[in-house]
């Protein structure tokens, strides 16, 4: 039996202090909420199912699953379920160090990693914000600025380091939004024929754009071979890589709790006026 109602423990935050905003197609946020579900916490927290495109204005999110504590954004992917339950504990969160933490939350954006990709450079996306939510920054009271500065005297590095990995990474994203788009009914066949430089990098610029906001000002300015190496990556192993992300689908589209759990949610939200 599914609970959205739970006796807060005396230790658990205060519900309306914090929330989670989720996608219901996103893998992490489904992780989630089925874990906070088989734990009775989903009604310690306020869930907001994010499917509309202004709730990226509205909520300021730009990445899935989004934690916000006293209306600040604290933590995004990699965010798991344990995470989230101990800052509703108020438990200490471990933190990487500011370099890894920093690349692991560009790592887990696709909207990040496809600027840095876009604009072959990690300077658009090295902002306060960014590295604040990377190092959980509002309830670990890191320094951010020293953190800043870490990571810019590091940059290049990073970048370096950033590429090997976001191209991969964006490649099983491109995999994962064309087998959305195909109902689930994507080949590799068809993945194949259907991937090449023109449509991964056409496929970039809406990633990492807002309207026009996102794109680079000269963009044919930028030299960044990222298109290159996401469609030699997907011919080298399509029948993986599409595995992988319709185990994913078929995982999110076949869980009839979890859209029962969703749409409880949604009824709850529209009550409370969220």
């Amino acid at each position: 039996m599914i609970r959205l109602n739970y006796k807060r423990p005396t230790e658990l935050t205060n519900v309306s202090r914090t929330k989670l905003i989720i996608h219901p197609t996103c893998i992490s946020s489904y992780n989630i909420v089925k874990t906070l579900a088989g734990r009775d916490l989903l009604g310690e927290i306020n869930i907001i199912v994010a499917e509309t495109p202004f709730d990226v204005v509205r909520y300021g999110v730009w990445s899935v699953p989004l934690l916000v504590v006293d209306e600040k954004p604290v933590a995004a992917d990699p965010l798991t379920p344990e995470e989230v339950e101990a800052v509703l504990s108020h438990r200490e969160i471990p933190v990487k160090n500011p370099v890894e933490a920093f690349k692991d939350t560009i790592i887990h954006s696709g909207y990040l990693s496809s600027i840095v990709g876009l604009w072959g450079s990690i300077d658009p996306v090295l902002t306060r914000e960014i590295v604040s939510i990377a190092l959980r920054a509002p309830l670990t009271k890191i320094d951010v600025d020293n953190a800043l500065r870490e990571i810019s005297e590091k940059k290049n590095d990073v970048y370096r380091e950033l590429l090997d990995v976001i191209h991969r990474t964006l490649a099983v994203g491109f995999t994962r939004e064309l087998l959305w788009a195909s109902r689930g009914e994507l080949s590799e066949e068809v993945l194949v024929k259907t991937i090449n430089p023109l449509v991964v990098k056409t496929w970039l610029i809406a990633k990492a754009s807002i309207g026009r906001i996102g794109l680079p000002g000269k963009p044919w300015g930028v030299s960044s071979r990222i298109e290159e190496l996401i469609v030699e990556f997907i011919e080298k192993g399509a029948r993986g890589i599409l595995n992988k992300v319709k185990k994913e689908y078929e995982t999110l589209k076949n869980d009839s709790e979890y859209w029962e759990i969703l749409e409880r949610i949604r009824v709850r939200s529209g009550a409370a006026g969220i």
